[in-house]
């Protein structure tokens, strides 16, 4: 512990350090860990030093988690200062929706220093993630297939910047929009044209296309909200418009082609025979008695 407070008293107190002017003095790591007794690193406050204003440069929104927590830097012998700093961003990207749900996008996150220029402050991209740890980073509707870095140099200022190839998760907009327009559409088509198209079947025939219209207005809106709005029309708006397209062609041929209803069959109602009593003439009976 002595040690620790030494190294601290030679680093901030005896060389009168000024965290407003100069990063902190660097010493090879030899005689750091020698003159203090093998100390690598100690942890200080975050004030005590001067640390650089690098952020993420292209952050429509910049929080930082957990402000109010006390932020401990790590000095080690060889100068160097770990410093983690996190923060909620959100990042506005170019997006190309052409193919949505199925899309791959490319996010860079700028990080950058705005009162430094490059004689000043270095800004290096380490720390990058291995391919078998991607799996594990996404938020349910992205998944993180790759991240690379750049360095630019741009205007006396350099800066670094995180690309982040993200491939969305269709799997809700395939279950809640493609999956029930299909089946609407294909029950209408087969409801409307299972049984013959006469007259008087024909605004039940029509009722159900005109049904289906009305529920995919519903998908429409949900397909609305749920896209940007850009000049390209996706892959997802395509598809339930043919399938809005083909309920509406076939109520039109529900509509304008119909048969005529066929027509009643006469029954032939069975014939009812009756059995006359013998007429006898009068004549007759005389014949007859006088034989008797």
């Amino acid at each position: 512990m002595n040690a620790v407070n030494n190294l601290y008293n030679e680093l901030f107190i005896k060389r009168a350090y000024n965290r407003y002017v100069t990063p902190i003095y660097q010493k090879s790591s030899g005689e750091w860990q020698c003159k203090f007794d093998g100390v690598d690193n100690i942890f200080v406050a975050s004030e005590a030093l001067w640390i650089p204003d690098t952020q993420i440069g292209n952050a429509r929104t910049l929080d930082s988690v957990k402000a109010e927590a006390v932020k401990v830097v790590q000095i080690f012998s060889n100068g160097t200062v770990y410093f983690p700093v996190f923060y909620y961003a959100e990042v506005a990207c170019p997006i190309i929706i052409n193919t949505f749900p199925f899309d791959k996008q490319i996010c860079p996150i700028m990080v950058m220093s705005l009162a430094f220029d490059a004689s000043h402050a270095k800004v290096i991209a380490r720390g990058v993630l291995k391919t078998d740890e991607r799996d594990d980073h996404g938020n349910g509707e992205w998944d993180v297939t790759n991240i690379t870095t750049i360095n630019v140099n741009q205007g006396g200022s350099e800066y670094i910047g995180y690309v982040l190839s993200i491939r969305r998760v269709p799997n809700f907009y395939v279950y809640v929009i493609a999956l029930p327009c299909f089946i609407l559409t294909a029950l209408s088509v087969v409801g409307m044209f299972w049984t013959p198209n006469i007259k008087k079947e024909q605004l039940v025939k029509l009722t159900i296309g005109l049904t289906s219209l009305v529920s995919m207005t519903v998908l429409l809106d949900m397909l609305s909200d749920a896209i940007p709005k850009t000049s390209v029309f996706p892959l997802l708006g395509i598809y339930v418009v043919v399938c809005v397209g083909i309920t509406s062609i076939s109520s039109v041929i529900i509509t304008l082609h119909c048969l005529p209803n066929p027509k009643m069959k006469e029954e032939k109602l069975p014939t009812k025979c009756k059995l006359s009593e013998p007429v006898v003439k009068p004549d007759l009976l005389l014949k007859l008695n006088e034989t008797i």
